[in-house]
């Protein structure tokens, strides 16, 4: 296993994971394997950052083991929420000897990042959050290129609501980075992230 560290990033739609992502890309040298998605290619999206698969693509890829991890290892499609998420373990491999890494989870991925920690992986889970999750979620979302429907928006905010319920136990584990972005400048957060988990080491 690589003496590297991998910031794992987790939280709702807007919250500021690609904006965090971007700063440790461009004032700490750290760098992103490409991810995997079943959804639709966005006017927001990195160009390159994804490879958009059919459900049955990605399907297939997970159950010949291709993935590092994907969706929480689900058996079965989250047909109320949407897609699959995930990082093949060959792209992973791309960027594996860098000693700075990110990724992004989704909350249902959590226990299997955790059993990546225990075989050896040194990821470090960030949790962003918004204090008031409604309002500066949806305030977010109206901002820039995302050009989100009204109704987009509210699907974004019931889900996120959802996955809060569902996955609170474990997002409130005391190894989990927890950071209200709409409360905490970009800066502010970057710094933390910096001062906790990577200078740290």
């Amino acid at each position: 296993m690589n003496n590297n560290i991998i910031i794992a990033i987790t939280g709702p739609s807007g919250v500021g994971k690609t904006t965090l992502s971007n700063n440790l890309i461009e004032k700490s040298s750290f760098v992103t394997p490409r991810h995997t998605t079943t959804r639709n290619e966005r006017l927001d999206d990195i160009p390159l950052f994804y490879r958009y698969l059919s459900h049955d693509e990605f399907k297939n890829k997970a159950n010949n083991k291709e993935f590092l991890y994907w969706s929480g290892d689900n058996e079965i499609i989250d047909k109320k929420y949407g897609n699959y998420y995930g990082v093949l373990t060959s792209d992973y491999e791309v960027v594996s000897t860098n000693d700075k890494i990110i990724v992004f989870i989704s909350y249902k991925d959590i226990d299997s990042i955790r059993n990546l920690i225990s075989k050896g992986y040194n990821i470090k889970i960030v949790n962003l959050v918004y204090a008031n999750l409604e309002n500066s979620m949806a305030k977010r979302l109206n901002q820039g290129l995302r050009n989100h429907s009204k109704e987009e928006i509210e699907k974004r905010i019931a889900c996120a609501k959802d996955y809060e319920l569902r996955f609170g136990e474990k997002l409130s584990s005391p190894d989990i980075l927890k950071i209200s972005t709409d409360i905490t400048s970009i800066d502010d957060t970057y710094d933390i992230v910096l001062k906790k988990l990577v200078r740290k080491r």
